[in-house]
């Protein structure tokens, strides 16, 4: 919590922190936020931090108190386009697993469009409507064929599980609709 702001002065400063069973609380008059070459350093003037335990309170008083956060030490990573990102993470093979799935999800509208037709076929008032049912059985085994396809056989499930699909697909949709007409 912060009562005022001046630029990057703060004042009547309070900061609460939690963290295996021990919280932390500091109040302070001021504080100062500064931004050396990616290092944030947060200057506490004139406060104290209490450091609470289910058993024991610490109370340290203090004039001057530096909490330091380095943000250039973080991993991260420059974002360009994605074309350079899904490029250098299949280099690196770190995330082939991520991306095949991803691209199947994408794909899956338009390689169950057999099972659009089949099961828009049903109609309430003349038969049981199944297709709510049906849809939800199919998005959950597309979805659990596709996992388990791209942690076993990596990007060839990019053409094998759609080819696989398409067909399924077609074979219910022979079986349903194409027998009627």
């Amino acid at each position: 919590y912060i009562d005022n702001k001046t630029d990057k002065v703060y004042d009547e400063v309070k900061l609460f922190k939690t963290n295996n069973g021990t919280d932390e609380f500091i109040i302070s008059k001021s504080a100062t936020l500064n931004n050396n070459n990616s290092q944030l350093s947060f200057e506490l003037s004139d406060g104290k931090l209490f450091n609470i335990k289910t058993d024991e309170i610490n109370q340290v008083d203090f004039k001057t108190m530096l909490i330091n956060e380095s943000i250039a030490n973080k991993e991260s990573e420059n974002f360009t386009t994605s074309w350079e990102y899904w490029k250098g993470n299949l280099k690196a093979h770190s995330q082939v697993d991520k991306f095949a799935f991803y691209i199947l999800v994408s794909l899956f509208p338009l390689i169950s469009l057999f099972l659009v037709i089949a099961f828009g076929y049903y109609n309430p008032r003349y038969e049981k409507n199944r297709s709510v049912g049906l849809s939800i059985i199919s998005i959950v085994g597309f979805y659990v064929m596709s996992d388990y396809a791209v942690k076993h056989i990596f990007l060839h499930s990019l053409y094998l599980i759609p080819l696989m699909w398409l067909m399924i697909c077609y074979v219910i949709y022979k079986k349903k609709i194409q027998r009627i007409y």
